[in-house]
């Protein structure tokens, strides 16, 4: 890193004692843009020459444009609704079952993605080897009434918050609606990301929080925070036997007993105690001119730059 200007741009260059193969590249700058129109006009403009994390609705004004190539992938990242089960009314399992079986997750890649994406029944999207593709979360807004009367709960309400942008608000929206029809008000709390994390995650002095699991490279390490007792990410309790699975998962070097684990630990962490709410897999699209080559879209979601070349 050769140059780094706070919240505008960091330049880098390449390492010429890296002990492997040297990139193409001999100068690259990754510019902040939190605007999702400030990087389709940068694309157009030819200000920049790649532009990541584009939405869908965006993406539309480039569709037809034959100096362009788009990619657009599934990773590992998804939008979450994070609990606290150490506080009303999510201590209540009837209660966190019920938002679980209260939200709509095609409706919602619908409304805020223009269909595309995956609804997120687990901690893994459908193409990663320790997924259950036959796992889903079914939407059932009777099922959530009857949970919500067999808890004493109905006409319950719960505060969200919600980071500072708009694609969070519109999702945050959409979920506000479709709770509101089984009987839960929910209130959003918007904030900025930082302070809201802050909020949740280190004061637990929030009922929820919409934002991002971001994947990691094993599956253990997102099985291990999203669902061990003491974990960052889990505010709240976990039982013994999912415990137990983790643990046992975590010293198990076989891959498809892994996978049988991984299976099993998300349908009793979710179908069965409801610690965590995911909601939808939001497409991964990356936009760059034709003239960029060497682009390999991974799960991570994040872009390898010591690939990528220029052809003139």
């Amino acid at each position: 890193m050769v140059e780094h200007i706070p919240n505008g741009e960091i330049v880098y260059e390449p390492f010429g004692d890296y002990w492997g193969e040297q990139p193409e590249l001999t100068k690259l700058t990754v510019k902040v843009m939190t605007d999702d129109n400030a990087r389709i006009n940068a694309l157009k403009s030819g200000e920049i020459d790649i532009g990541t994390r584009i939405p869908p609705g965006n993406v539309q004004a480039l569709e037809n444009d034959a100096n362009f190539v788009i990619y657009d992938d599934t990773s590992l990242l998804f939008k979450n609704l994070y609990i606290n089960s150490l506080m009303p009314p999510f201590n209540n399992k009837e209660f966190r079952l019920a938002v679980l079986h209260g939200i709509n997750r095609e409706e919602l890649l619908a409304a805020v993605n223009f269909g595309k994406g995956e609804p997120a029944y687990q901690s893994f999207p459908n193409q990663y080897w320790a997924s259950d593709q036959n796992m889903q979360i079914e939407y059932n807004p009777e099922k959530s009434k009857q949970l919500l009367k067999e808890a004493g709960l109905e006409n319950s309400s719960f505060t969200i918050l919600t980071p500072t942008n708009a694609y969070e608000t519109r999702l945050a929206e959409a979920i506000k609606g479709q709770l509101q029809n089984i009987g839960i008000t929910v209130e959003l709390e918007t904030m900025e990301l930082n302070a809201a994390v802050t909020k949740f995650f280190a004061d637990k002095s929030a009922n929820a929080i919409l934002t991002s699991w971001t994947g990691r490279p094993d599956p253990q390490m997102t099985i291990n925070y999203l669902y061990t007792k003491g974990s960052f990410y889990h505010v709240g309790e976990s039982t013994e036997e999912i415990m137990k699975l983790i643990s046992t998962a975590g010293s198990t070097y076989d891959q498809n007993d892994r996978a049988d684990l991984y299976k099993e630990i998300n349908k009793k962490a979710l179908l069965e105690e409801g610690l965590t709410v995911p909601l939808i897999y939001p497409p991964e699209i990356t936009v760059m001119k034709k003239e960029i080559k060497g682009f390999e879209p991974n799960l991570l979601g994040k872009p390898i730059f010591s690939t990528i070349k220029v052809e003139k």
